[in-house]
């Protein structure tokens, strides 16, 4: 994503953050994320990067259900409020993450699991999330 891109939606999260972060997150999305958690655990993996934050509510979800959880997000103003979640975030965006992150790690992008509930058969496998690597994206 170009900085032409970066700057106005990085405003607009900022300026959203305090609405977002005081808004309880659907169950339908907490089913997801404990579904990801689930299928996670079982294929022995412990550790996700949360792409696209947002406040952390979702990751600390997944922290809670005893996973290691790292997030980014393009929002200084979301990564603050997910780091006072106690949740290791950083400044970011999608195309380059900032973490050195084990192969077994998986990526959940937080932003496209809260725009469209068909993301659901995107955490069912965890071979599907094998598809994602932590680093620079080609």
């Amino acid at each position: 994503m170009d900085d032409i891109h970066i700057g106005p939606l990085r405003k607009a999260y900022d300026a959203d953050a305090e609405r977002r972060d005081e808004t309880e997150p659907d169950p339908w999305r907490l089913s997801l994320v404990e579904l990801l958690a689930e299928r996670l655990v079982s294929s022995g993996r412990r550790s996700v990067v949360d792409l696209g934050c947002g406040t952390g509510q979702l990751a600390a979800h997944l922290q809670s259900l005893g996973l290691t959880v790292s997030a980014i997000d393009l929002s200084a103003e979301n990564v603050a409020r997910t780091l006072a979640r106690t949740i290791d975030a950083q400044l970011g965006d999608f195309t380059a993450t900032p973490f050195a992150a084990a192969p077994s790690t998986a990526p959940l992008p937080s932003t496209a699991s809260s725009t469209c509930r068909r993301q659901a058969s995107a955490v069912r496998s965890p071979k599907r999330a094998e598809s994602f690597a932590p680093g620079p994206w080609p």
